[in-house]
């Protein structure tokens, strides 16, 4: 099979693809990628570039249709996979004579009840009549999606998958002292909520819990965090770490909190629970569905801070998940087969 990869941007071919284009290619399968200019793709060779494809809308997709329909042609593409939201409308607008496949890792719209989100259900909508296949991330996604088409729909519950030998199960700390040592990891922005972080740690200390927490990421919110722990009185409890690697904080840490509005699948989870930390999070779209998660029934940092409580007063129990299932070679294996099927219907 002839597969053709699309991104917005290159840098989702190197953070999503290059381990699952790998294992496509081991099988015996041609792929070929393309990608917008705006990031070039890093590590893979080959890569065709599509000016008409952007990140965010732009007059210069106009001419994505021509552009994507010589790239299938030149190279006999039997099967597209397109992802992201701009890049997946513009492919499957393009009006192409094979089967067009979304891989959606996450609908921007946490209610599709919402004002704000009628520009991109409409849109979803729309795109669904030239779409012949949908991966799905997470259970919210995926229900809309079998709502709205009679077209094949396949969840990957364990979503793109890790390359395990990255993120080797380490010991849990000692909790002798009784320190609890949490992680918290992603961008400073509003959607990811990193001010709910800290006041959780700051009900944790009224509740008598001494926790102690490291927030790995950058982001616009930088300086309010920095502020509110400085608020709190916190400085000595709550470190702003920027941009880390994540398996020494997870090896060091009891758990992993997490505080998103939404999420597609958040990866960090995926390698909280393959390190073997709990993943303790509100219970929002995209975060449920990570394996062995505990949830918070509220979004709240009080309500967090109980759940923790909890957790820890039930001894700081370990996730019990497969690591084998948390594979990309496992996530490859799904996506090819969904493909070969498709392709072949």
């Amino acid at each position: 099979m002839r597969i053709g990869l699309v991104a917005s941007v290159g840098e989702m071919i190197d953070s999503f693809f290059v381990e699952i284009i790998e294992e496509w290619r081991n099988a015996g399968n041609t792929v070929l990628t393309a990608t917008g200019p705006d990031l070039p793709v890093k590590v893979q060779d080959g890569v065709t570039l599509i000016p008409g494809i952007t990140r965010r809308p732009s007059t210069k997709n106009f001419q994505a249709k021509s552009q994507l329909r010589g790239w299938v042609a030149q190279n006999n593409i039997d099967i597209v996979v397109t992802n992201a939201a701009t890049g997946s409308l513009l492919v499957r607008a393009a009006g192409l004579t094979v089967p067009v496949v979304y891989f959606c890792h996450g609908l921007h719209w946490q209610s599709h009840t919402k004002l704000s989100a009628i520009p991109w259900v409409t849109a979803e909508r729309w795109a669904l009549r030239r779409t012949a296949g949908i991966l799905t991330l997470n259970s919210d996604d995926d229900q809309w999606f079998r709502t709205h088409t009679t077209k094949p729909v396949h969840r990957l519950r364990q979503g793109i998958g890790l390359d395990l030998t990255n993120y080797e199960q380490t010991p849990m700390p000692a909790h002798d002292n009784g320190i609890l040592k949490l992680v918290w990891i992603g961008e400073l922005t509003p959607r990811k909520r990193p001010v709910d972080a800290v006041r959780t740690i700051a009900n944790l200390h009224t509740m008598g819990i001494d926790a102690e927490l490291d927030l790995l990421g950058a982001g616009d919110l930088s300086p309010k965090v920095a502020a509110v722990i400085d608020q709190l009185g916190l400085n000595d409890k709550v470190r702003l770490q920027g941009l880390q690697p994540v398996t020494e904080y997870f090896a060091k840490s009891h758990a992993l909190i997490h505080t998103a509005t939404w999420e597609g699948l958040p990866r960090v989870g995926l390698e909280s629970v393959a390190i073997g930390r709990a993943m303790l999070a509100y219970d929002t779209k995209g975060t449920r569905d990570i394996p062995g998660v505990i949830l918070s029934p509220q979004e709240s940092p009080d309500s967090l801070a109980g759940t923790i409580a909890t957790w820890v007063n039930n001894g700081l129990q370990p996730p019990a998940v497969p690591r084998e299932h948390l594979s990309y070679q496992s996530a490859a294996k799904q996506i090819l087969e969904f493909l070969d099927h498709t392709e072949s219907a």
